[in-house]
């Protein structure tokens, strides 16, 4: 009798206050450690600032404050977890990273409907007898938080063609 395989896919594990949390590592374009963040007035606490990565302002999302958790503040050992999906790319903020792990699709286990806010958590797995929750890149920010970072990001992308203009 042939076996199957069951289908597996890679996530990066990280912590988030108290909680484990995981993205599929397909829609993560990179993980860099905590670069300079340049703050524009009038953000919302939402965005702790942008970080210029090769030229491209991309905004840095507070994942504690999405969550309502404790705020934590960043040390220059904090990760920043590059987004390769939605619009605006975003750039999120968590405590660290603690695993990348391969899980089979028949472990993750569903989450209720409206479990959490615009239900951003899909799934759930257990990772070293700890409960970790997948979250959907593309259910993390409502439409409106996204129309509103994308128009903060076309100010400082501005800003940063003026200064690479300027220096140049």
């Amino acid at each position: 009798m042939k076996e199957t395989a069951v289908p597996r896919t890679r996530f990066v594990v990280f912590q988030l206050g108290p909680e484990k949390c995981a993205l599929p590592v397909s829609d993560v374009r990179e993980i860099v450690a905590l670069p300079a963040i340049a703050r524009l007035p009038g953000l919302p606490p939402l965005i702790a600032g942008f970080m210029n990565l090769e030229g491209t302002a991309i905004p840095v999302v507070r994942l504690d404050h999405l969550f309502s958790l404790p705020e934590h503040d960043p040390d220059v050992y904090t990760p920043l977890i590059v987004m390769k999906v939605g619009s605006p790319a975003v750039a999120l903020l968590v405590d660290r990273i603690t695993d990348v792990v391969t899980v089979p699709r028949d472990a993750i286990l569903p989450v209720q409907d409206a479990h959490t806010f615009n239900d951003c958590v899909i799934g759930e797995f257990s990772v070293s007898g700890e409960t970790v929750g997948l979250l959907s890149a593309a259910r993390l920010l409502i439409e409106k938080e996204r129309r509103s970072i994308a128009e903060f990001q076309a100010v400082e992308q501005r800003r940063l063609r003026e200064l690479e203009g300027a220096s140049g």
